[in-house]
């Protein structure tokens, strides 16, 4: 019995030892990042920021080659920019636009990783979508502000950073749930375009 006892003692040992390693394992890929993006509304500069916690996960790739790939995920909310006597501006949640800007890609796995994880700062070449509602209250439609030079009904993103911060993740500007009333994916007009986002892009409250 004392034998059992000692074996079962061992094993629950041996488990929370485990799952406290995948605990500090995860808070070492977990960092904060600010946000700042600088938009032009009718020639005058527009600035916003927000904390985002980023995560860098492990996603396991069998089919191709029995590999795998580093991806990011974000909590937190997205940029809101105030324009006076104007509907916000919301410059949505992006992980991809700081991987794809701010990541070691020509490197392996392990330097991408390190990249991202040392990063102080960074300024992305390409934005995340930014888009803004036309104040009539209807929220399932929205216009996207021109990028890259280009103007857009006197909307034009300008600039995008992204600074290592120990704030806190940002809280109350982007309601967790923007528009309880709202069915279905947002339409966003773009470029031409008629493109879908989920109200997720506006507040992630945990890592998915």
């Amino acid at each position: 019995m004392k034998r059992l006892a000692v074996v079962v003692a061992l094993i629950l040992v041996a488990v929370l030892g485990f799952l406290l390693w995948q605990r500090i394992d995860v808070d070492s890929r977990t960092f904060r990042l600010k946000a700042t993006a600088t938009i032009l509304v009718d020639g005058v500069e527009r600035t916003g920021s927000s904390v985002q916690e980023y995560r860098l996960d492990w996603n396991w790739q069998p089919q191709v080659g029995n590999n795998g790939a580093w991806r990011l995920v974000v909590r937190g909310e997205a940029i809101r920019i105030d324009v006076p006597d104007g509907e916000p501006i919301y410059v949505l949640l992006s992980p991809n636009t700081v991987y794809d800007n701010c990541a070691n890609r020509s490197g392996s796995q392990d330097e991408i990783k390190e990249s991202l994880l040392q990063m102080a700062r960074c300024e992305p070449d390409s934005f995340p979508w930014a888009i803004r509602f036309d104040g009539s209250g209807n929220y399932q439609e929205a216009m996207g502000v021109h990028i890259g030079g280009k103007d857009g009904d006197g909307y034009q993103f300008v600039s995008m950073t992204y600074e290592r911060t120990d704030e806190p993740v940002t809280e109350g500007r982007s309601p967790q749930n923007p528009w309880p009333d709202l069915d279905g994916p947002i339409k966003i007009q773009f470029d031409g375009k008629t493109h879908s986002v989920s109200t997720i892009v506006f507040n992630a409250e945990f890592f998915w």
